[in-house]
């Protein structure tokens, strides 16, 4: 392994360094602020004279894995447990060159975070010797709020001369600031911002209550704007979605109803009543293919029209001939036998006459009780057709008397 000792210039990471996970939107600092390098407090690292690792730096290997080194994610997890308790004994212990401002926003975020959860530690190797990168990322359990709230937070990690290791939060040198830069900018610390930044817009979405407790901080930012358009896209997409498989419920519900209908069918007109008999057409209908209201229409009869029923089936149908050879079936209901009569009647109050034999069919004329009338057709379903000037009419049967 090439190692170079580092000549150049050492900085500071100061507030303008910090990456947040949406680029061009500012994060709330309680929520989801990825702290690159904190401010430090202007003292020089104790390690000034570490060895900078071209190797580390230039090799493709080298990617952000997550908890891969036991000790560093050991340290994260010792660091998060103490900002939720504002732990300071422990903080000074591993971490070093904190400054007031870093104090103060760990002081000011354990007044509301009750804990960190599911902390995982994304490692690389860091620019210096025996230095980590690391993405921590974590759930936070806000007070008062029962969801998790996604966030996320930058750590680089040294070691001492003794082995132990420490989060570092002081000046840096100039090759460790571009090594860093470059690290956050890679493909797969990409993917890690990104996987977070959109859990946690997710979160917002779907939990008006979070959402709510950040606005409050945050005001109508940017974020918030993102969520409250995530939510509205969410519940139209779950709208549609409840839409399409209420019709599909409904879809699969009638072709069922319809399946069992044919069968149905099938079973009563295979089971029909046989006859041979005259019978004519009380109603206008429609001469359907099979014994079911959905099947085929095949023709229109007209009232009147005498056809023969062939067979009467269990479910209220009638298959008749008709047109020479034509076969189809109608409601039993709208044809009727009949008898052929020439008598005279009379009506035994003033009545209605109807253009078909139903009680709903247009009225056509009064029957006059001091008239009498010609029957023609005497039908079995208890009406009976009289001539009215050149036409004729139909009445109840039970109306007219000889």
């Amino acid at each position: 392994m090439q190692e170079i000792k580092s000549k150049k210039k050492k900085g500071k990471f100061t507030s303008n360094k910090v990456l947040y996970i949406v680029t061009g939107v500012l994060l709330v600092v309680l929520i989801v602020l990825i702290v690159l390098a904190v401010k430090g407090n202007g003292s020089k690292d104790k390690k000034n004279e570490n060895v900078y690792s071209e190797d580390n730096a230039s090799s493709k290997d080298n990617v952000f894995e997550e908890n891969a080194y036991p000790e560093v994610s050991s340290l994260v997890n010792e660091y998060f447990v103490a900002c939720a308790a504002d732990d300071f004994t422990v903080l000074d212990q591993i971490v070093s060159d904190m400054g007031d401002d870093e104090k103060a926003l760990i002081e000011r975020k354990s007044e509301y975070v009750e804990s960190y959860n599911d902390v995982k530690a994304y490692t690389k190797l860091g620019p210096i010797e025996n230095s980590y990168l690391v993405f921590a990322t974590y759930n936070m359990k806000f007070n008062n709020l029962d969801t998790m709230v996604p966030g996320m937070e930058t750590l680089y990690i040294r070691t001492d001369d003794s082995g132990r290791m420490y989060i570092y939060k002081g000046q840096i040198e100039a090759e460790v600031s571009t090594y860093i830069d470059s690290a956050v900018k890679s493909d797969d610390a990409t993917k890690i911002i990104e996987q977070v930044n959109n859990d946690y817009l997710n979160v917002l979405a779907e939990h008006e209550d979070v959402l709510q407790f950040i606005e409050k901080f945050e005001g109508e930012s940017d974020l918030v704007a993102q969520a409250k358009q995530l939510a509205e896209s969410k519940a139209t997409q779950e709208n549609k979605q409840k839409e399409e498989a209420e019709a599909q419920a409904k879809a699969e519900e009638e072709a069922k109803a319809k399946e069992q209908e044919a069968a149905a069918a099938a079973d009563a007109a295979q089971n029909a009543q046989q006859t041979d008999e005259k019978v004519t057409i009380v109603q206008t209908i429609n001469v359907r293919q099979s014994n079911s209201e959905d099947s085929e229409k095949i023709a229109h009869l007209f009232v009147g029209d005498v056809v023969t029923r062939v067979s009467i089936t269990g479910d209220g149908w009638s298959q008749i001939k008709f047109n020479g050879d034509s076969y189809g079936y109608t409601k039993s209901e709208y044809v009727s036998t009949f008898t052929s009569t020439e008598d005279k009647v009379k009506p035994t109050t003033v009545v209605n006459i109807r253009s078909e034999c139903s009680e709903t069919a247009n009225i056509i004329g009064q029957l006059d009780t001091d008239l009498t009338y010609t029957r023609n057709v005497i039908y079995d379903n208890g009406w009976s057709q009289i001539s009215l000037d050149g036409s004729v009419g139909y009445v109840k049967t039970e109306y007219l008397t000889k």
